[in-house]
């Protein structure tokens, strides 16, 4: 049985020189607060809280789902 690429179906998106920026802003600003959390710094409700702000800033395509930090 041979298998069948639909290539031609599936229209990619590539990620723009912008949206590549504020996804790293966004990957590098979480990684010192979740240095600091690690720390104890800062607080889960404040690192939450400041994650919200800066989903809000950067409007990160990857960087805000959960569970890709």
């Amino acid at each position: 049985m041979h298998a069948i690429f639909a290539s031609g179906l599936i229209k990619r998106r590539y990620m723009t020189n912008e949206q590549f920026k504020r996804e790293m802003c966004y990957r590098t600003v979480m990684a010192v607060a979740r240095s600091m959390l690690s720390r104890r710094l800062i607080s889960k409700e404040e690192y939450d809280a400041f994650d919200s702000k800066m989903i809000d800033k950067y409007n990160p395509l990857f960087g805000g789902l959960k569970g890709t930090g």
